[in-house]
């Protein structure tokens, strides 16, 4: 494949600069380079066949550096479509970047204008669906993953929403899915939420940790059957008494504040009652506030 050249041939752009072998075609020079010399093409040509800046695109706004293309074409002049557009035509399109006949163009135009007036079949779409499913699967992504709405189109979708009813609307999983798809729909938003609120601060109740403060020690037994004497041992929620719950009734803090241990700030509730102020407790405290000043009154 190789042979060694006269001086007349060392010009040749064939000519191997390492070692002056001549090679019949630059695939030969490649294959030369690679295996006697152990250097790439790029590297190669960088070493001996580069022009200054030939790597860099020709883009006066962008200098990125440029797709190698091989021992004989070098360097791309430009770095992408875009760029090969605005140099040509100043316009920053890849359609700009070809230069279109007329007859084509119409034919584009009324080929585009087919297709938006095109539905597929239902076979069509199903099939669509499961290689949708598919690269979901096993990627993680889907045709929308990462990407946005803009104002104008959550307008237009806004816009076309108004008056339509949800067919689903108040409608249980089991309704709309299946009791088989309905189970796993539960349990994949029972883990996701574990997941979520193993961590504390995730929780949207969480207030910096102040369940986990110690009471003083003015809230003691006697204070609360007290208070529970003062409620007639009855749930001042619910209205049930202490004797057909499980368990005595439980003192609670209207403001939550576990050291304002005024009369004025605790009352009387069952368990189940207990639990529910949890949540909301703004309304809760305004509540309370007027049940307990019947109490007192």
């Amino acid at each position: 494949m190789t042979r060694k050249v006269s001086e007349e041939r060392l010009n040749n752009k064939v000519v191997c600069k390492v070692c002056f072998a001549i090679c019949k075609n630059y695939i030969s020079l490649a294959k030369h380079i690679q295996h006697q010399h152990n250097l790439s093409s790029e590297a190669y040509y960088r070493k001996f066949l580069i022009s200054s800046f030939e790597d860099v695109c020709l883009n006066p706004n962008c200098f990125n550096k440029t797709r190698f293309r091989g021992l004989s074409k070098g360097y791309a002049k430009t770095c992408s479509h875009n760029c090969y557009g605005v140099m040509h035509t100043g316009k920053n399109n890849t359609f700009y970047a070809k230069n279109h006949k007329k007859e084509d163009l119409e034919k584009g135009v009324a080929t585009r204008r087919k297709n938006d007036s095109y539905n597929h079949t239902k076979e069509t779409k199903d099939k669509i669906g499961i290689a949708a499913k598919r690269i979901f699967h096993y990627w993680g992504v889907s045709g929308t993953t990462g990407k946005h709405h803009s104002k104008e189109t959550k307008e237009l979708i806004r816009q076309k929403a108004l008056g339509r009813e949800n067919p689903n609307k108040d409608k249980t999983y089991e309704e709309i899915y299946g009791e088989a798809k309905a189970k796993k729909i539960r349990e994949n938003i029972q883990k996701r939420a574990i997941l979520r609120f193993s961590i504390p601060e995730n929780n949207p109740n969480w207030k910096g940790g102040i369940s986990f403060e110690p009471y003083t020690s003015f809230f003691n037994e006697q204070l609360k059957d007290k208070i529970r004497v003062r409620d007639n041992f009855i749930c001042q929620l619910c209205g049930v008494p202490e004797l057909e719950c499980n368990d005595r009734l439980s003192i609670h803090h209207k403001d939550y504040n576990k050291k304002n241990n005024k009369e004025t700030n605790l009352i009387s509730l069952c368990r189940s009652c207990h639990a529910k102020t949890s949540f909301n407790r703004k309304y809760w405290q305004k509540r309370f506030e007027e049940k307990i000043y019947k109490v007192i009154k």
